[in-house]
């Protein structure tokens, strides 16, 4: 029994002479001001910045240095206390940025995704009020709660439109992660029509470096999106297609139009590619109809489009607008 007892104890003097040798001191970030009077240190990151100017941005870092501390003892780096985050380096960073060299934040130039959710996270954790009203603004104006908005980032029914947040392969899953993180509803309806099965196989990377994959749960409410997206958009914004001549009482062309009418329905099935579910009135359809059938069907189309928006969100299992629209306490920005 000894003989075989010893191997077991020196491969335990190794595992733990080896977890000594791993450990690394903390790296110094270029965020480090020599008169700075506290260090916070987040994932093996050191950050040499102001007190005042914390307890000035954040209720929970003003309250946490509010309370005395013992005369020693704690970590101390260059005379001052060290105060241990579990948050990353990369979004402690993002944020420190903002508020120490007013990089990212109030300004309508877009951002990288990561910053945007480094803002919402640290924003709502530590109570910082400038980044978290500045990231939700770039959500809510990305990712709108109306047709009329909507239209204005999607010129010409082409997708992708961005302005606030740079766009990047996946961002759409990002997004949705971050939104079910923080519990902003009103953003996941434009995320998920925005995504097609492109966006899910090609995923992307997330905003820590990984791959960037929908939830199981999430993956099941697109799927049954996109099966209920044919008969949708048919009952909705294409309904006109599929209406009887007896609607159009003033067509001079009757079985001209209505052939233009059926073959306009099956061009239009799938989907044309690179255009959303949302595709708002064409010129060239005028073409192939009548003046009378046309200024018939613009309106009824149109009309489609405003009810499909509504629909949207119900066909995600979400609340409708009217109630997403609550939780938006920052005003949708304008550009």
């Amino acid at each position: 029994m000894s003989t075989t007892s010893q191997p077991a104890a020196k491969r335990k003097r190794d595992d733990a002479t080896e977890e000594v040798s791993s450990a690394e001191p903390p790296v110094r970030s270029d965020i480090w001001f020599p008169d700075g009077n506290i260090v916070l240190q987040a994932g093996g990151m050191q950050f040499k910045i102001y007190q005042g100017l914390l307890s000035a941005h954040s209720t929970i870092f003003a309250d946490m240095f509010s309370i005395p501390q013992p005369p020693s003892g704690g970590d101390m780096v260059d005379g001052c206390s060290v105060v241990q985050l579990s948050d990353s380096a990369t979004d402690v960073a993002f944020v420190l940025e903002a508020l120490c060299m007013h990089k990212h934040v109030n300004r309508n130039n877009p951002i990288p995704f990561q910053v945007v959710a480094a803002f919402v996270r640290l924003g709502r954790k530590y109570d910082i009020d400038v980044v978290l009203k500045d990231g939700l603004r770039r959500l809510y104006y990305e990712y709108p709660t109306t047709l009329e908005n909507y239209d204005a980032l999607n010129p010409n029914d082409i997708q992708g439109g961005w302005t606030l947040i740079e766009d990047a392969l996946g961002i759409d899953i990002n997004v949705i992660k971050l939104a079910h993180e923080h519990s902003l509803l009103s953003v996941l309806p434009g995320a998920f029509v925005n995504l097609d099965m492109e966006d899910i196989v090609a995923m992307g990377l997330g905003d820590n470096g990984r791959a960037a994959t929908l939830s199981l749960v999430d993956q099941r409410a697109w799927f049954i999106y996109s099966c209920a997206l044919p008969k949708l958009v048919a009952e909705t914004m294409y309904a006109w297609t599929k209406l009887p001549q007896s609607d159009y009482p003033d067509c001079k062309t009757c079985s001209d139009c209505e052939m233009s009418r059926a073959l306009l329905a099956g061009s239009l099935f799938p989907l044309p590619q690179n255009f959303g579910p949302l595709l708002s009135w064409r010129q060239e359809w005028e073409r192939e109809l009548c003046s009378e059938c046309s200024e018939r069907a613009k309106p009824l189309h149109n009309e489609g489009r405003s009810r499909f928006w509504d629909a949207l969100p119900g066909a995600f299992g979400f609340p409708d607008w009217e109630e997403l629209k609550k939780e938006r306490v920052v005003p949708e920005a304008s550009t």
